[in-house]
């Protein structure tokens, strides 16, 4: 079964108009106005066959006056929509804008006067290809906002869906910050020109902008050209990554610069196309997130130069140099480290060297300790009764294939494993805590990995790209963090743990295969309170799938409190798993039946699927009954 949110409509539940929301529609039937006008906005009044804004649905239509700027203009349009502002009468603002387009080619431009957009941002929500959104005229900020692009078709070529030909300005005296959201349909992590981007292109200058936010999977893309070849960032500005990244296009600009680049979480890049020797300077780089990790391109194959003002370091675990090896910082300048080719058996000892294992084997030694492993081949890997302590938490899979046996710990001083993903990969070793050090896999990268083991960590799990699989003995029983492109899976015995005294939240996709298990410890408290033990809060488009067949996935249900106290189990239902009411209609279509329940003994129920949550109902409690924890 495969449960995908469709329908671009359902995105409006994101909207939230400070007043109400103001509809345009130039198709509305009005007798002798052209398809294609967009119609003017305007304060100046309008024949009555040019007003097309309405609050009512359509019963009746007006112009758009000074009053709507607490409102949200939304637009909805299946051909392209041209709307000159007309500012002759008066400032044009709106508290926010929502676009709408449907069809290839069918985007939106806004061109004339200055349009002043308010605190509920921008949002363009389109799915199909060169459907682009433009703004062609100035654009004020009035205050700090969020600008969001959904965009999840496969048919999108390379580009940015937003782009933006006029400057940015703010008000006077105001400390802007503008946070770029790609609503967690694309990874931010890209490689070539033809990728697919939810991005927003700046070909002229935000400067004005005091702090630029880059999340949920967006690319910020600045564009030079002849006719825009200045920088797009003001140096006095503040660049923060939380899982987006910068793409930097064309090479007839020397740079940008910022004065401070705060690393915050989740998966980012700095990178080019056609932008060789165009340096991206970060200014001072302060990784301030548990999670985070940074991909840097290599100018070499037409990316950038990225520079800042870091501590020199001959390897970082948490960044990686063009999707493929190790960065390292040299006089304020990233580069790929130097690697070391080492037999399997052999890796190192100094917690210094970065070590390029391309052999199979099984070891024969007690511990190693290498600065980074970088794992470059397909051949198993049996570390035995071998420890591996990563001295700063650098592991890179860069080949398909297996590693069992042993275990493997983090040398860093945050405890975080870095398992930079770039070919699927099954690991069945032992995470395990370093002393008191708890250990946290922090997953990236675009490909699969696989846990087989039973691991003993106890730090976070973060999930901030591609699939991270548990499957045979493996446990997800530690808290996750879990990026919205990311998507987190169970299969063949693999099992999610789930206890009322700490419900789970997550962001991306959720799968649920054959032979996976969930164990659900549960009380009498959940029941009062009707929280759910997931929440599934996922961007639009995103999916939650089960086994076609009946009854693949285990429940197994445990009680926290046994003995009959506050936590006992009793009659009444439990919500398991829930939708947020930004994607109410995930879970549209999950049956119950995709399931099978053990429940302890003397207790009788079943799973119920009612709109977007599968309870457990408990219709009978054995009195006197003794539940045993599992």
């Amino acid at each position: 079964m495969r449960l995908v949110l469709s329908g671009c409509l359902a995105a409006a539940s994101v909207l939230s108009a400070v007043a109400e929301d103001v509809r345009f529609d130039r198709v509305h039937g009005t007798e002798g106005v052209d398809s294609s006008y967009g119609g003017p906005w305007t304060l100046e009044s309008h024949s009555p066959a040019q007003q097309y804004w309405t609050t009512d649905g359509g019963e009746t239509w007006r112009d758009w006056t000074s009053a709507d700027i607490a409102n949200v203009a939304v637009f909805v349009s299946s051909v392209g929509l041209n709307m000159p502002i007309d500012a002759s009468a008066g400032d044009v603002n709106a508290a926010g804008l929502w676009v709408q387009a449907s069809g290839e080619g069918k985007g939106a431009t806004f061109t004339g006067d200055r349009l002043g957009i308010g605190a509920q941002g921008v949002t363009y929500v389109s799915r199909d290809v060169n459907a682009v959104l433009k703004f062609s005229l100035p654009v004020s900020l009035i205050s700090s906002q969020t600008w969001r692009s959904y965009n999840d078709s496969t048919k999108l070529t390379a580009g940015t869906m937003v782009q933006i030909y006029g400057g940015i300005s703010v008000s006077e005296n105001e400390a802007v910050t503008l946070t770029l959201d790609g609503a967690g349909c694309r990874s931010p992590v890209i490689s070539q020109s033809t990728d697919l981007l939810t991005g927003f292109g700046f070909y002229a200058n935000l400067g004005a902008v005091g702090t630029l936010v880059l999340t949920n999977g967006v690319t910020f893309a600045p564009m030079y050209t002849a006719a825009y070849p200045d920088p797009k960032l003001g140096t006095s500005s503040t660049l923060v990554l939380a899982g987006g990244s910068v793409s930097m296009r064309g090479a007839t600009c020397t740079g940008e610069t910022v004065s401070r680049t705060r690393l915050v979480a989740g998966e980012n890049q700095i990178r080019g196309y056609n932008a060789k020797l165009t340096t991206m300077n970060l200014g001072v780089l302060v990784r301030e997130g548990r999670g985070s990790t940074l991909d840097l391109n290599n100018a070499d194959y037409g990316g950038t130069i990225t520079t800042a003002d870091v501590s020199d370091a001959a390897m970082l675990g948490w960044a990686s140099f063009a999707k493929s090896m190790f960065a390292s910082v040299a006089s304020g300048v990233f580069s790929q480290v130097s690697e070391k080719q080492r037999a399997v058996d052999n890796l190192a000892t100094d917690g210094l060297t970065a070590v390029r294992a391309t052999s199979g084997g099984t070891f024969t030694v007690a511990a190693q300790n290498p600065g980074t492993l970088r794992i470059f081949t397909t051949d198993a890997i049996d570390l035995s009764s071998c420890a591996v302590t990563i001295a700063t938490g650098g592991f890179m899979l860069s080949a398909s294939g297996s590693l069992v046996g042993g275990t493997i710990m983090s040398g860093c001083e945050s405890g975080e494993l870095f398992a930079h993903v770039f070919a699927d990969y099954t690991v069945g070793s032992v995470l395990a805590d370093r002393g008191g050090v708890p250990l946290s896999l922090v997953k990236s990268g675009s490909s699969t990995l696989t846990l087989t083991g039973r691991s003993t960590n106890t730090g976070t799990t973060y999930l901030n790209a591609g699939r991270l699989a548990f499957a045979s003995a493996a446990k997800l029983d530690v808290p996750i963090v879990q990026q919205a492109c990311s998507t987190l899976a169970f299969a063949d015995g693999g099992t999610l743990v789930l206890d009322a005294a700490a419900p789970r939240v997550l962001h991306g996709d959720l799968e649920l295969g054959a032979g996976s298990v969930i164990e659900a410890v549960l009380g009498g408290s959940l029941r009062a309170t009707m929280s759910p033990l997931v929440t599934m809060d996922t961007p639009l488009f995103k999916s939650v799938s089960t086994p076609v067949e009946n009854g693949q996935v285990k429940i197994i249900v445990s009680v926290r409190d046994a003995s009959g106290g506050r936590d006992a189990l009793v009659k009444g239902i439990y919500p398991l798993i829930a939708t947020t009411d930004a994607n109410p209609a995930a879970l549209d279509g999950l049956s119950a039946d995709a399931f099978s329940l053990e429940l302890p003994d003397g207790v009788e129920g079943g799973l119920v699927k009612d709109g977007s949550c599968l309870f457990l109902q408990v219709t009978r409690v054995k009195s006197g009954m003794t539940i045993i924890l599992r």
